[in-house]
């Protein structure tokens, strides 16, 4: 398309979850009107208006969170992660991608996801207390996506984690043995919980 006078790309589809690169492009380019990208909203009867109403009403009678999406063009509020994405999005510092250890924080907490390499990411949360102990502060975020050696990427979490003066992290009960022994044996001092 560089290499072709104003050329312009279509892209047509229907919104879902509140994540991905419609969602993103909608977000960042939708009801401006000085932008080079246009994003158009519209339902389907605008669209279409040889669908009837009712058999619209019909459909989104029988599946309202989906009849959103499919027949009023509108983002999917149910399939979102635990936490609705506003919310998360509120409680980012814009440009901040992690804070580095800190003399000045009395305790940082580890959290992780193990997984097994071939389908899961393998991840790993560090946090403090706010020093008013009304909210937490998210310091840094790992993630190791498939393919992985598992014992590799528990030694890189390990230091990770050194860094922040941590002995101990806090995870699920999957895999059984594994992830507390690969722990033990990359750094014997810091043990799963």
């Amino acid at each position: 398309m560089a290499t072709i006078p104003d050329a312009k790309l279509l892209c047509i589809s229907t919104g879902y979850a509140q994540v991905g690169a419609l969602y993103d492009a909608h977000k960042q380019h939708f009801g401006k009107d000085d932008d080079d990208v246009l994003v158009w909203q519209a339902d389907t009867a605008a669209m279409n208006p040889t669908i009837s109403q009712k058999f619209i009403d019909r459909e989104l009678e029988k599946d309202p969170e989906a009849g959103r999406a499919e027949w009023l063009s509108l983002f999917r509020e149910d399939v979102t992660a635990a936490f609705a994405l506003d919310a998360i999005e509120r409680c980012i510092v814009p440009g901040r991608t992690e804070l580095a250890p800190s003399p000045h924080v009395y305790q940082y907490f580890g959290f992780t996801d193990p997984s097994g390499g071939r389908h899961d990411a393998f991840t790993l949360a560090v946090a403090h207390l706010h020093p008013d102990e009304d909210s937490v502060i998210l310091d840094a975020i790992r993630a190791v996506r498939p393919p992985f050696v598992p014992s590799e990427v528990v030694s890189e979490y390990c230091d990770f984690l050194k860094s922040f003066g941590l002995s101990s992290v806090l995870g699920d009960n999957y895999g059984g043995e594994w992830p507390e022994s690969g722990v033990q044996q990359a750094w014997h001092p810091l043990r799963a919980c």
